[in-house]
């Protein structure tokens, strides 16, 4: 990302009502907290840059699998029972 886009992104964000707290509670950025001021810069140029590239960041999910061999099923077994 070019530092263009990082202060073209902080720019219409400052300019932006956002929602802190409750449903009817919403300041201008630039009156939030610091913490709360770069999460919500963090989370839009995260969003920005998911767009921009096409490309969503998932965790791949690892499952536990066990694997049974049918023997009746599986050529090896079946035929090394035939010649024993």
């Amino acid at each position: 990302m070019f530092c263009s886009d990082y202060y073209h992104i902080k720019r219409q964000i400052e300019s932006e009502l956002i929602q802190s707290g409750g449903i009817a509670s919403s300041k201008p950025f630039l009156d939030l907290s610091k913490p709360e001021h770069l999460l919500k810069l963090k989370d839009r140029l995260k969003k920005y840059c998911q767009k921009a590239h096409k490309r969503v960041v998932d965790k791949p999910i690892t499952e536990v699998r066990e694997a049974g061999i049918c023997m009746r099923e599986n050529s090896f077994y079946v035929d090394s029972t035939k010649l024993s």
